[in-house]
């Protein structure tokens, strides 16, 4: 399975990869992440994006024995569930169309990092089904993190819980 991170990794430009998960005054370490790993900068022109569409922060893919499909919006303040569903969704259908290869299969999971509080009514809303996000035959509830945890601790809790 680590050999699909390569076989991604040659499809992409080494301009839009990065090994630093840091936007908007939020970031999210890498240490400990499933190795080998992949992190694709959306916003590099480089990135298997058009730059003026709907797209999330960063695509993580990583692992070895099984691989993690990770799509990522770094909020600094409190996110909206309606706003960063659709970047995750768009960044789940760009993995779909031109990053993870035809018949492979992934854990999936779509990550907020934040670091505002969540009022009750937002958290809610991130717990509805309408704010799931879909990838190929999975559709997965959108998860929350503070900007600063490592993301091993969040697909660590993930992967428990499947």
């Amino acid at each position: 399975m680590a050999d699909l991170v390569s076989q991604i990794s040659r499809k992409l430009s080494d301009k839009c990869l990065t090994n630093r998960c840091s936007k908007e005054g939020c970031s999210v370490p890498l240490n400990h992440a499933p190795a080998p790993f992949i992190l694709i900068d959306m916003d590099s022109p480089h990135a298997p994006v058009d730059q003026n569409k709907t797209r999330c922060d960063y695509i993580f893919i990583g692992g070895s024995s099984s691989i993690w499909l990770v799509p990522m919006e770094l909020k600094k303040g409190r996110p909206h569930a309606s706003e960063v569903k659709g970047q995750l969704q768009a960044g789940a259908n760009i993995a779909d169309a031109h990053i993870i290869p035809r018949g492979e299969q992934v854990a999936f999971l779509p990550v907020v990092a934040h670091g505002g509080e969540l009022r009750r009514a937002e958290h809610k809303r991130f717990l509805a089904n309408a704010n799931r996000v879909r990838f190929r035959d999975q559709q997965v509830r959108i998860s929350l993190m503070r900007c600063g945890k490592p993301l091993h601790e969040t697909l660590n809790k993930a992967s428990k819980s499947r």
